[in-house]
Parts: C-alpha cells; structure tokens; sequence
C-alpha cells in the first residue's frame, strides 16, 4: 500500500504501440514521488495496471517487476537512493 507521507500522483497515459497490427494503449503512467527528506521528486516510469495491483496489496517485486530495487523503495518509503544511503551507509569491514 501507498504511505500516507508519499504524495505521488499518476500524471499520463502514454498510448499506442501495434501489436498484430492493432493500435493498442500501452497503459503506462508517470509517477512523481518526492523524497520524503531531501524533497527530490523522481518520476518513475510504470506499468499502469501492475501500479494498481501494488495498491492493492500485491508484493511490489511482483506487481511492478520492471522497477529496481531503489526504484521499488522510493515508492515504498518515500525515500531516494541518496538519502538512503546517508541514513545506513555501507558497513566497513
């Protein structure tokens, strides 16, 4: 589920590609998320009906697959891949 502090909002439908020579809807839509520290806003790129089926419940990592892992936790958390990094930088050995 969305995080009450994330403030995303779905801006475009993108359309058409062919597929068997049908003109269909590629049911894409922009996603702006700001980070909840830093107040970057990154827009994100994703599938329209795997966006709603993450809404919905389903595990992100299944509902979204095209995302990568920071991609996945930004719209998780609300939280860019800098300020993660600043908050748990990686542990010297």
């Amino acid at each position: 589920m969305i995080a009450e502090t994330n403030k995303q909002s779905a801006k475009v439908v993108e359309p058409c590609k062919k597929i068997d020579g049908t003109t269909m809807l590629a049911m894409t839509s922009v996603v702006a998320v700001p980070c909840r520290r830093c107040n970057e806003v990154t827009e994100l790129k994703v599938d329209f009906e795997g966006f709603t089926k993450w809404q919905q419940g389903e595990l992100i990592q299944n509902a979204l697959p095209e995302l990568n892992a920071d991609q996945r936790e930004l719209l998780i958390s609300g939280t860019c891949p800098t300020c993660w990094d600043k908050m748990f930088p990686p542990e010297e050995e």
